[in-house]
C-alpha cells in the first residue's frame, strides 16, 4: 500500500467507500447517497496545499483505491483558517490493516510541515468506537460529545469532537 494525493480519477471509488457509510454504516451521519457530480464538485473544492485528499493505494495498482482522508474546511469563517476537520473512510473489506491507522499519520505529518495549519479538529460518531480508538491513538483530546444530535438507520447518534494541536 502507498498513499499519495487524490485524483479527481479516483472519485468514482472514494464515492462508493462514501456512500456505503451513507446507506450501512456508521462512520458518518449523511442519509443521503452523493451523486457522482457532487463527489467530483466536493473534490475541487479540496487542493493540495492546505486542504487535500489522501488516498491510500494497493502497492501494485495505483488506480485502486483502498480509503481515504480528506482535510476540509472547519468553519467556513476567516477566523478559523487555520483549522482543519479530518475525516477518514476506508473500504469495509480493508478495515482492520493499517490503512486508516497510516492515512491519519500521513495527514498529521503533513499538516505538521505546512504554517497555515494549526490544529485538527475530528467530529466522530460515538458510537463508531474503532474511529473513537485511532484517533486516541494520535493523541486527539476528546474536548466535548453531543447525545442524540442525529437520527439514522433507526437510532439516535451522537458525535464525539475531538483535537490536536499540529
Amino acid at each position: 500500500m502507498r498513499i499519495r494525493f487524490a485524483k479527481v480519477q479516483d472519485m468514482a471509488t472514494i464515492n462508493k467507500i462514501y456512500n456505503f457509510e451513507v446507506e450501512s454504516g456508521n462512520a458518518l451521519l449523511d442519509n443521503v447517497p452523493r451523486t457522482g457530480a457532487k463527489a467530483v464538485e466536493w473534490f475541487h473544492i479540496h487542493n493540495q496545499t492546505n486542504r487535500p485528499i489522501f488516498v491510500a493505494v494497493d502497492s501494485r495498482d495505483d488506480e485502486k483505491v483502498l480509503g481515504y482522508c480528506a482535510l476540509s474546511t472547519f468553519i467556513p469563517k476567516g477566523a478559523y483558517i487555520t483549522t482543519t476537520e479530518i475525516s477518514v473512510y476506508v473500504q469495509s473489506s480493508m478495515q482492520r490493516k493499517g490503512i486508516g491507522r497510516d492515512l491519519v499519520s500521513t495527514a498529521l505529518h503533513y499538516a505538521q510541515n505546512r504554517p497555515d495549519i494549526s490544529n485538527m479538529v475530528a467530529i466522530i460518531t460515538t458510537s463508531n468506537i474503532k474511529a473513537l480508538n485511532l484517533f486516541r491513538g494520535f493523541r486527539f483530546i476528546t474536548v466535548g460529545n453531543i447525545d442524540n444530535v442525529a437520527y439514522k438507520l433507526g437510532k439516535w447518534e451522537g458525535v464525539t469532537y475531538m483535537y490536536k494541536l499540529v
